[in-house]
């Protein structure tokens, strides 16, 4: 349950982030809130695709067995969230001040309001595939349903919490110190997802002498 409401807190905040950022840079564009749902949704809709076709996708490859294509799918999660915690530690101040600039922007007619909508829809798209390639990682490691639901719900509900908080300004926090201390603990589901991968493939059959 802590593994997957730690990621999923950490997401959720992202977007939560991104939403806030564009939302703050157009508070005086009035017709902003369409396009910005648009993105949403386009966002979602995109990470629900993944979600539905992970297990069709994961049969069609059992040609070339079944714990092959779940060390991929679980080594393929621990690079995206892994890259993810390491890029946003480096580059969330400035990946902040593009968004704020990209918003100020559309609010002067410099940008087009669909700039808005790719903005969203490519941050929901891609913190929302992370979210369905975990959750479905721990699926396949084998832990429990319910614990999977509960964490989900307690992270997202957290990560848009502090989000919508930091937005109104009630919290003076640092994205990059929230980043941190999170990035750490993400490090170490990392290695436990690429660990889990390892162990399928040996129960392929591969590095039989090193099992």
């Amino acid at each position: 349950m802590l593994s997957t409401a730690i990621v999923l807190f950490r997401e959720t905040i992202e977007i939560s982030l991104v939403l806030g950022i564009v939302l703050a840079a157009t508070a005086d564009l009035q017709k902003r809130l369409p396009w910005i749902l648009s993105g949403m949704a386009i966002g979602l809709s995109g990470a629900g695709a993944i979600a539905f076709f992970a297990k069709e996708i994961s049969m069609a490859a059992a040609g070339i067995g079944q714990e092959i294509m779940n060390a991929c799918i679980l080594f393929i999660a621990a690079l995206f969230i892994g890259w993810t915690a390491i890029w946003m530690q480096k580059h969330a101040y400035h990946m902040s001040k593009h968004i704020r600039r990209i918003g100020q922007n559309v609010s002067e007619g410099i940008f087009p309001l669909s700039t808005l909508t790719a903005i969203i829809a490519l941050s929901v798209l891609r913190e929302g595939s992370e979210m369905v390639l975990f959750i479905y990682g721990m699926i396949l490691s084998g832990q429990e349903s319910t614990s999977i639901v509960s964490g989900s719900i307690l992270g997202v509900f957290l990560g848009g919490a502090i989000g919508a908080m930091i937005y109104y300004g009630l919290i003076k926090v640092s994205p990059r110190y929230m980043f941190s201390v999170t990035g750490v603990f993400l490090m170490l589901l990392v290695a436990g997802l690429a660990s889990q991968g390892a162990g399928y493939l040996s129960a392929a059959g591969f590095f039989e002498t090193w099992s």
